[in-house]
């Protein structure tokens, strides 16, 4: 096929000042050129790809109340962040 582009391509270029003969002009010759004349016997079939997994649909969500340990946790958590953050900044520590 590749060939036969190039040829065309040779035939017309050398002389773009010529007028083509109707029905011979470098589309129509370009649409008109194959190499082989291979007919289909079947249509071409779909193949059986593999589907993405399907996941279950999520629930609601669950709450659970904080606890007075849960509290006191985030709380010292929430003060050794504020620490760390200070010394970060160059803040000198407050003593306990």
């Amino acid at each position: 096929m590749r060939k036969l582009v190039l040829r065309i391509l040779e035939d017309t270029i050398p002389r773009p000042d010529l007028v083509s003969v109707r029905g011979q002009s470098m589309g129509s010759r370009l649409s008109n050129a194959r190499t082989d004349t291979f007919k289909r016997k079947k249509p071409k079939k779909s193949r059986i790809y593999p589907r993405r997994k399907q996941e279950p649909r999520t629930g609601p969500p669950k709450f659970v109340l904080a606890t007075n340990n849960h509290r006191k946790l985030y709380n010292d958590i929430k003060s050794l962040q504020n620490a760390a953050q200070n010394l970060l900044n160059g803040v000198a520590p407050h003593p306990f």
